[in-house]
């Protein structure tokens, strides 16, 4: 396996070099170029006529949701990013002309994962590097008490070719989340104070035979999506017993909201509603206080089902 090379974190454009389009960057890219994984397997998303002479890149980036956008034609860079997740995607628009006004989106776990692809253009020192055909195959999110909401994403694709970049600059500024977060009303950890929390998303990439037996394909839309939350919450000891030991083992509600943004003159929500098993947690001390640490590995449920969702505020 190739070692990672290290980006200095300039700026990572989705789809096309232009401001509307750069992601908001919180630390370092990694791209690391596997052209050994090709050769055991092509995923069904690479187009044959794009493989020939081409390496498999692995491309690691951390980022924060903002508010760049592309009013004309009805794009967020971090969305086009997600939409290459195996969720589904509804995504709402509202204008009878440009520029269209923005109002919300829905990142669901689904039976039909989708089988979109992004292009990304990383930058350092001048020149691009384009990468096509490419999809997440982990997101986690994060926060954690007055930190800023973060994203990191690692992304498949094709290392395609390399040039100078147009340097269009960082655009307006934008409006970052801001450092508010804790549990909604019903979810698993109400009522008390939250520290940190993270959401990981890992879809399972497996070979399974074609129809017709032979040979292989490496495919996504026959296997599972794997969501693990990991929370660290304040509370006194008699939560112990009431809300955390007696239900080890059991479906609770992870009803959160990790921050919130505006886009486009709307504040959003940016909120998780999830169902899932408890499955283990652990007693700490920060600065004297106690702390309960909690892992819940989320179930397939109808109505609990939003990974994602920016929703204008009440």
């Amino acid at each position: 396996m190739a070692a990672p090379t290290i980006i200095r974190p300039q700026l990572v454009y989705v789809t096309q070099e232009d401001a509307n389009y750069m992601l908001d960057l919180t630390g370092n890219v990694e791209v690391r170029l596997q052209k050994e994984i090709i050769e055991r397997g092509t995923p069904w998303w690479y187009p044959t006529s794009e493989i020939a002479g081409k390496e498999w890149a692995e491309i690691r980036i951390p980022f924060t949701l903002t508010d760049r956008k592309d009013t004309d034609n009805k794009k967020i860079p971090w969305i086009e990013l997600l939409k290459t997740l195996p969720l589904s995607c509804s995504e709402s628009w509202t204008g009878t002309a440009a520029p269209f006004t923005f109002d919300g989106v829905e990142f669901e776990i689904t039976q039909s994962p989708s089988n979109n692809t992004c292009t990304l253009l990383v930058v350092e020192g001048g020149q691009y590097r384009k990468f096509t055909n490419c999809k997440v195959n982990s997101l986690t999110v994060s926060k954690d008490a007055q930190n800023q909401l973060t994203l990191e994403a690692t992304l498949v694709g094709l290392y395609d070719s390399t040039g100078s970049a147009t340097s269009p600059g960082l655009g307006t500024s934008t409006n970052y989340p801001n450092l508010c977060m804790y549990h909604d009303s019903g979810s698993f950890g109400e009522g008390y104070i939250c520290r940190s929390a993270r959401l990981t998303v890992t879809p399972t990439l497996a070979e399974r035979p074609k129809p017709e037996a032979s040979p292989f394909i490496t495919d996504w839309r026959a296997t599972s999506v794997t969501i693990t939350i990991e929370s660290e919450m304040e509370a006194d000891a008699s939560a112990w017993a009431t809300k955390i030991r007696d239900s080890l083992g059991t479906q609770v509600n992870f009803l959160f909201k990790w921050a919130s943004v505006a886009i486009g003159g709307t504040t959003f929500t940016i909120n998780t509603n999830l169902k899932g098993t408890l499955q283990s947690y652990d007693i700490g001390d920060a600065d004297g206080i106690r702390t309960w640490s909690y892992t819940i590995q989320v179930d397939w449920d109808t109505t609990y089902n939003e990974v994602l969702k920016l929703m204008a505020a009440a």
